[in-house]
């Protein structure tokens, strides 16, 4: 019994030990370990800079005091990690904004750009199918829808006068009224910066009237201006060899700016308009060319039908109309009378007064003749030297030799003397005269006429 006092006393010492210790390391260790558990449960991104703070004196130095450090460590390069992180965040925000508002910018650049093409697509369109007499014109219209397009208020179009002694106004266009100015022609020597700076530059821009007056000096900049402007433009309209004039586009007052789709859509239709008046004058070459080989052929055509000293038909047209009337009097049965002239002893004249007076006996006998062929569907035609023939269609015989009693005083009452001729003193001819019968060919008929000469 006394063994067992002895154990049971020192089992309670024992647990009462144990209690005392395990209360000690709650109180030091235990609280403070659930006290960080808890910080750090509750720690977000917004609470991450509270620093951890243990209820304990500052003299202690031990594991739980590294603890504490190194929680509260983590815990700022956490909060300078997520700063870092929301700065890259911000910037990249700030970028992909950036990105969106300049492809915003940049297509709508490239719609009115696009627009812009398929405006001066358009006109080049009207202008390469207006007909030549309209082309002036419409060229006025492209320019004025373009002038439109712009915004502008003022469009200009001067052209070097025809003796380059200076430019008159093609075309002015003005938003509240418009056509072609007929004003007296600018001198050329008004004109010299102008020329000059758009030689090198071809396009020149200015935000206002004050800068053009500026850049180009107030009396030239006020040839341009039959009113106030704003921002405005010079746009010179030359090629290798040639120059068609200046090109002025002024804004209304108030509007500073030229952005890049307005100046393509300027320079787009400098282009368009120098290589439609170039397209037009080489239609309009092309055309007189066309005109002029027209008008040779017909002479030709003339030519190859007449002959030359005459001016009577020749031979070949004679066949062609003998052979057409022919076959006409067979289908309608009207008569048909051929007669062949010769004048008589004429190489016996030419051989007298030479072949230049041969030649003026010709045209005259010839001019006589025809005065006395006086229907119009009767053919005179000069076939041979001296030999001459006359088609009378729907005509009987008799009255064929009515025709050629007519043409035989004609040429004896020109009274050309003739010394060589064995018939009288005066230049005759003599008349052979044949009618169409239907089993006869019309090659016969003239032969028939020259054997009754």
């Amino acid at each position: 019994g006394e063994i067992l006092n002895i154990v049971m006393a020192q089992l309670l010492q024992s647990l009462l030990l144990a209690g005392l210790i395990m209360l000690m390391f709650s109180r030091t260790v235990t609280v403070h370990i659930q006290h960080i558990a808890r910080h750090l449960g509750q720690l977000t991104p917004d609470t991450m800079g509270k620093s951890l703070r243990l209820e304990r004196s500052p003299a202690l130095q031990d594991e739980l005091t590294l603890l504490e450090g190194g929680v509260n460590q983590l815990q700022d390069k956490l909060v300078h990690h997520l700063a870092r992180q929301q700065q890259y965040e911000n910037e990249l925000g700030e970028h992909r904004d950036h990105l969106a508002d300049m492809v915003q910018v940049r297509t709508a650049e490239l719609e009115h750009l696009t627009l812009a093409q398929q405006l001066v697509l358009r006109l080049s369109n009207r202008l390469i199918h207006a007909p030549h007499e309209i082309f002036d014109a419409c060229q006025r219209e492209c320019l004025v829808e373009v002038a439109q397009r712009l915004g502008a208020q003022l469009a200009l179009w001067l052209v070097p006068s025809v003796d380059h002694s200076g430019f008159r106004r093609y075309a002015e266009w003005r938003a509240d009224q418009d056509g072609v100015d007929a004003s007296p022609v600018l001198p050329q020597d008004g004109l010299t910066q102008v020329p000059a700076r758009l030689a090198r530059e071809e396009l020149l821009f200015f935000l206002s009237l004050a800068e053009m007056q500026r850049s180009l000096g107030p009396h030239e900049a006020d040839l341009f201006l039959s009113q106030a402007v704003g921002a405005n433009a010079l746009a010179l309209l030359r090629g290798e060899d040639e120059d068609y004039g200046i090109l002025f586009i002024g804004k209304p007052l108030g509007q500073g700016d030229w952005p890049p789709e307005d100046r393509a859509l300027l320079s787009m239709t400098v282009q368009m308009l120098l290589h439609s008046v170039r397209h037009n004058m080489q239609l309009k070459q092309i055309t007189q060319t066309q005109d002029a080989l027209r008008l040779a052929n017909r002479q030709l055509e003339v030519l190859s039908r007449h002959d030359v000293l005459t001016g009577l038909f020749n031979r070949r047209h004679f066949d062609e109309i003998k052979l057409d009337e022919y076959q006409r009097a067979l289908r309608s049965g009207q008569p048909l009378s051929l007669l062949i002239c010769d004048i008589d002893y004429f190489k016996a004249y030419n051989d007298h007064y030479g072949h230049a007076r041969g030649d003026q006996c010709l045209q005259v006998v010839a001019q006589a003749m025809q005065s006395a062929i006086i229907r119009g569907g009767d053919v005179l035609a000069r076939i041979g030297g001296e030999e001459f023939v006359v088609l009378l269609p729907a005509t009987t015989a008799t009255a064929a030799w009515a025709v050629a009693e007519r043409v035989r005083l004609g040429v004896l009452g020109l009274q050309l003397p003739h010394a060589k001729s064995n018939v009288g003193p005066w230049v005759t001819i003599s008349i052979g005269l044949a009618q169409l019968q239907p089993q006869l060919h019309a090659d016969f008929l003239s032969f028939r006429a020259q054997l009754r000469l």
